[in-house]
């Protein structure tokens, strides 16, 4: 079972280090431009309220852009669909390049069940989300957390953000709490992809069902935040499940936490059980 791990991490060991690469570059590129936007809050102001709401909440503009929470809900909507594709891309690829590559009569000859295999992948992929999550974590932790400290003409924007959020919970706390709900629905998102390509009786068409898995709940997250009268349809699309928003207004949802380990409970059982099923060879 271990072996398994081990040749999971070291074949996706180049493309997760491009991945902490960019995603780490993306991010401090883009807080480090947030004192120059909380400089200029009249030009925020007016590019936002040229877009009709519905686009206002896909882009991530629910609050004010020069406030350091609104910019930080921004910024990390777009990193979240960019880690999520990755996440949902890895599961499938985890299950589906046996039948690919066509190694899977060298891997089930191994003395392992199914369930063993799945799981073993599964650990894989759970270890190469949490170094993503820790490049993110990284990154803002040298570019963004740094300027809220030093530069003391934010302080007033944190307290606009504060006050538009209704919450006097502590700003890093906030980012602390939402960088960790990250990491939950990015291991959501893995463990669906594997279920996705478990399902699929093509492996051609796994990365396309994981993409559209994560796609679809992009899609139904927008919906939901911008009626506000659906909120009940959000425990089926994970990014409502840890919004940043909501996070940083409220900090982390025992409900939805859950939920999550509802998800991921039963998401690595079906996908043993499917797997079990599945003809591979």
């Amino acid at each position: 079972m271990f072996a398994i791990y081990k040749r999971e991490m070291r074949a996706h060991s180049k493309s997760l280090f491009f991945w902490a690469l960019g995603v780490f570059l993306l991010i401090f590129i883009s807080f480090i431009k947030f004192e120059s936007i909380a400089a200029t809050p009249e030009a925020a102001d007016a590019m936002s309220d040229l877009m009709p709401e519905f686009v206002q909440v896909m882009f991530g503009m629910v609050m004010p852009l020069y406030t350091p929470q609104g910019y930080f809900i921004c910024i990390l909507l777009w990193i979240s669909l960019a880690i999520f594709l990755h996440a949902a891309l890895l599961g499938a690829s985890l299950v589906s390049k046996e039948q690919q590559d066509k190694t899977a009569d060298f891997l089930l000859v191994r003395p392992l069940s199914r369930e063993k295999v799945i799981v073993a992948k599964a650990l894989a992929g759970i270890t190469q989300v949490v170094i993503l999550n820790a490049a993110i974590w990284l990154s803002i932790l040298v570019s963004f957390i740094p300027a809220l400290s030093a530069n003391s003409d934010l302080s007033a924007f944190i307290e606009t953000g504060a006050l538009a959020l209704g919450s006097d919970l502590d700003l890093k706390q906030g980012i602390y709490l939402s960088l960790a709900g990250l990491l939950i629905t990015q291991v959501i998102y893995l463990i669906l992809g594997m279920i996705a390509a478990t399902a699929s009786r093509s492996s051609r068409r796994t990365a396309a069902y994981a993409a559209m898995l994560v796609l679809l709940g992009y899609l139904l997250y927008s919906v939901v935040a911008t009626s506000g009268e659906v909120d009940f349809l959000g425990v089926l699309t994970p990014f409502w499940y840890f919004f940043s928003q909501r996070v940083l207004a409220d900090g982390l949802s025992a409900a939805y936490l859950g939920l999550s380990a509802a998800v991921i409970i039963v998401g690595v059982w079906a996908s043993c059980f499917l797997y079990r099923r599945r003809d591979v060879l």
